[in-house]
């Protein structure tokens, strides 16, 4: 079960400061007094006009499914990448251009995951949107890999692995933010977006616990995985990483490598490699045969069906697929 400094974590925060700088930037959200951050937003955020819901659009998947969960009726999200793309290396189209010039917030997850979004709005001259980087707020709790995972950042976070999501509790993290936000574009529906993120906050917790409880009995709580996706799930769940596949992102491994990490599986008593959904191209089944094991999907969550419980479905399922394999 989730210790006590766990379980508090799971809780709405209502004391953070939002910055909304010019259009083309990350919203930054540290933890303050509430005080402190009320006068302080009073100076740079405008209220959506009464008489029209807030327009949102959102980055990918599972922000979708957190976002409209705490919007409900009362805005109008949609999603800039379509069910079955990923939000690595995208390539715009003219209807995203549509939706971004009429949007007054973009959600994003961050910590360089859509690194080419502030590019595309530095010359978009009709977007008035501001971007809300749910991911802000979260410093030390961030994984920092070897090779990093920033897709383009020059900051603190450049090398933090940016797959936040597959964490229930930075999930819950993110509603959070996206609440605080919410709340202030659109000041007549804020008891709305509360309840409506409290009860989507209760549901998180729930799958946490489930996920946990479904788990705990395996036997081997070791993991071969083929993209370094999954430290968050890993972490929250007690499971440990032993090798990587693809050590270093977009790059093959080498066969000194793939000798050393077939060895080591052999005698851990690893039999499988788990990859992305579609990621079983030929050099992966090459790969499992030459090293006797089998590839199982494990969901990224990068993609996916844009309904508000998704999200939850998908985690729910890759926790069935880890306590299958995981014995």
């Amino acid at each position: 079960r989730a210790n006590s400094s766990q379980r508090d974590e799971w809780s709405c925060a209502a004391g953070r400061i939002v910055l909304f700088n010019c259009r083309a930037a990350i919203l930054r959200v540290a933890f303050v007094p509430l005080l402190a951050a009320i006068v302080s937003l009073l100076f740079v955020v405008s209220a959506c006009p009464a008489e029209r819901r807030p327009h949102i659009v959102t980055s990918f998947f599972p922000i979708y499914g957190w976002t409209a969960s705490v919007a409900g009726e009362h805005a109008v999200v949609e999603n800039l990448l379509s069910a079955r793309a990923e939000p690595h290396d995208y390539a715009f189209t003219p209807s995203d251009a549509r939706k971004l010039g009429q949007a007054d917030l973009i959600v994003v997850n961050g910590l360089g995951l859509e690194s080419w979004l502030p590019r595309f709005l530095r010359g978009s001259p009709s977007s008035r949107a501001r971007i809300l980087d749910v991911s802000a707020g979260l410093g030390a709790r961030l994984i920092v890999g070897e090779h990093g995972h920033g897709h383009g950042e020059h900051d603190e976070t450049a090398h933090a692995n940016p797959h936040v999501w597959l964490d229930p509790q930075f999930a819950a993290h993110g509603v959070s933010n996206i609440l605080f936000v919410l709340q202030r574009i659109d000041p007549a529906h804020r008891a709305v977006y509360a309840s409506n993120a409290t009860a989507y906050v209760a549901r998180l917790r729930k799958l946490d616990e489930d996920i946990r409880q479904s788990l705990a009995g395996a036997p081997n709580r070791a993991i071969v995985t083929w993209h370094d996706a999954f430290p968050y799930l890993a972490r929250r769940y007690e499971l440990e990483i032993a090798g990587v596949v693809e050590e270093v992102p977009d790059v093959n491994p080498t066969p000194k490598y793939l000798s050393r990490l077939g060895r080591m599986m052999r005698e851990r008593g690893i039999r499988v490699i788990f990859l992305a959904p579609g990621g079983q191209t030929r050099l992966a089944r090459q790969i499992a045969s030459d090293l006797r094991v089998e590839l199982v999907e494990l969901d990224t969550l990068e993609s996916g069906p844009l309904s508000p419980s998704a999200y939850e479905e998908r985690m729910r399922h890759n926790a069935a697929v880890l306590q299958k394999h995981l014995k």
